[in-house]
Parts: structure tokens; C-alpha cells; sequence
């Protein structure tokens, strides 16, 4: 019997708790990923977002749960 895999879920926008000005920030789309594909993509979509310097730790823990 053929198995069914899951298909990957799109992440939806990041969110900073500590920078609210930031407003939610858009994840680029992606397919299946491992943590360092994921943090390497949100290491990118930090840069392309401008988030400030201050807000970088809050913003890769919000983006790569």
C-alpha cells in the first residue's frame, strides 16, 4: 500500500515580540528544510526585512521554530 507523506506547510509570517513596530515580517516560501536550512534562510530573510541589530536574537528564535 503506498504511503502518503505530508506535504510541507508554507511558515507563516515572523512576528518579533521584542520590536511590535516591526509589524509581521513574510517568510519566503520553501519546501522541506532542515534547522540549518531554516536558519540559514532566516539568517537571509533578517537581512532583506532590515531588522535591527537589537531585535536579531528575538527574530531567529521566533523564525526558526
Amino acid at each position: 500500500m503506498p504511503t502518503a507523506h505530508a506535504l510541507p506547510q508554507e511558515q507563516g509570517p515572523t512576528f518579533v515580540p521584542s520590536a511590535p513596530g516591526l509589524g509581521p515580517i513574510p517568510n519566503l516560501p520553501h519546501g522541506t528544510e532542515t534547522f540549518q536550512d531554516r536558519a540559514s534562510r532566516c539568517s537571509f530573510q533578517q537581512g532583506l526585512s532590515n531588522v535591527p541589530g537589537g531585535a536579531s536574537t528575538a527574530y531567529m528564535g521566533a523564525c526558526v521554530q
